[in-house]
């Protein structure tokens, strides 16, 4: 028997990790009744220009690796709707900000 499911991920497995967390550990929780924490590991990308001043090149590959994960549908609905654009519900900064409706 399981007592807790733990799901970790690092690099592009981080990303992954932080989008599929919340989902997972709701259905195991309901399903299961087995508690889930999650270990994400790097995969996040900081919105802010580079300290060289080559412009928004972490949003460029954040944006082209949201695109081709099809992240949108790991995201909270209310934050989709909410935002101008989808990919911003799960930008670091919104995280290390502490806006709850961004990482929900």
């Amino acid at each position: 028997t399981y007592k807790e499911v733990v799901l970790a991920g690092c690099s592009a497995g981080g990303m992954a990790c932080y989008l599929n967390c919340d989902r997972l550990a709701t259905m195991f929780a309901n399903t299961y009744q087995i508690p889930m924490r999650c270990i994400c590991d790097a995969g996040v990308f900081l919105d802010v220009p580079t300290v060289t001043g080559a412009g928004d090149v972490m949003r460029t590959r954040y944006y082209d690796i949201a695109d081709n994960m099809d992240t949108a549908t790991a995201l909270s609905p209310a934050c989709v709707a909410a935002e101008h654009d989808w990919r911003q519900c799960k930008q670091t900064n919104k995280l290390l900000l502490g806006d709850p409706q961004g990482f929900t």
